[in-house]
């Protein structure tokens, strides 16, 4: 069952798609620029687009991240229950047990949410200097679970959230999460939303968010305002753009061999 890659290497020429792709998951890629993407289709089959939306950066030549190798596994139906995407992942996310999951979101970003004053430590409570200090630390730990934070970042959640030595309990750092996820980089694109069947939502990495829709098998609900943002393509042209693309629909029939 473990999913060969030798295809993915592999040079062929390719003419022009005349065949809209499945929707909404259209695919995977590895791209120089962009690294491991999931290509999203709109729904509609005469002007179909495709957006990627990058599950890895670390993926620029070729799969190399646990992120990427769970992903694929995962459109075989290959669930390794792996440290990037634990069993326990549903419920870590929405700090709560008995989760369960109804939809993931997919929407254009619309900027940081605002912190509510419940979320946060007492004002002041990490001084600045302790803050700054453990930042890089902070980042440190959070690249583990997929989030990319510069040290600055870190110490900016730390005096957000920490207490007076600097330090997180429990709580804290599942707040913290939850405002890295919501922030992500200066140049996202893109927000991905768990939604659970009780209306919850928390915001996740893309990573997170398309993995766990694959693991439980439900939908992915795409804004289709990203089809007309800059990096979206003509289902015609995606071969082109990504030439290492690779259809759900390839994936699965190489799982069967």
């Amino acid at each position: 069952l473990i999913l060969s890659l030798g295809w993915w290497w592999a040079f062929a020429a390719r003419g022009v798609r005349l065949v809209p792709y499945a929707a909404p998951l259209a695919g995977v890629a590895v791209d120089v620029d962009k690294g491991f993407v999931a290509l999203l289709a709109s729904r509609e089959a005469e002007d179909q687009r495709l957006y990627p939306v990058t599950v890895s950066s670390k993926d620029r030549e070729r799969v190399v991240s646990a992120e990427a190798h769970t992903f694929l596994q995962l459109l075989q139906g290959i669930d390794m229950g792996v440290a990037v995407l634990p069993p326990n992942e549903l419920d870590r996310s929405f700090d709560a047990t008995g989760v369960e999951l109804r939809r993931v979101a997919v929407r254009r970003f619309q900027g940081p949410k605002q912190l509510q004053a419940r979320d946060a430590a007492p004002s002041g409570a990490c001084p600045p200097a302790t803050a700054a200090a453990r930042g890089p630390t902070l980042a440190k730990a959070l690249e583990g679970l997929g989030l990319s934070l510069t040290a600055s970042e870190g110490a900016r959640l730390l005096a957000t959230y920490a207490d007076s030595a600097g330090d997180l309990d429990r709580e804290a750092f599942s707040r913290v999460l939850v405002a890295a996820r919501r922030e992500g980089p200066a140049d996202k694109v893109v927000e991905t939303t768990l939604v659970s069947t009780r209306g919850l939502e928390v915001d996740v990495a893309p990573f997170q968010a398309l993995a766990l829709a694959l693991r439980y098998d439900v939908d992915l609900d795409v804004d289709e305002a990203l089809f007309d943002e800059a990096d979206a393509v003509d289902f015609r042209d995606a071969e082109a753009a990504f030439p290492l693309l690779r259809t759900v629909e390839d994936i699965q029939l190489e799982g069967r061999r």
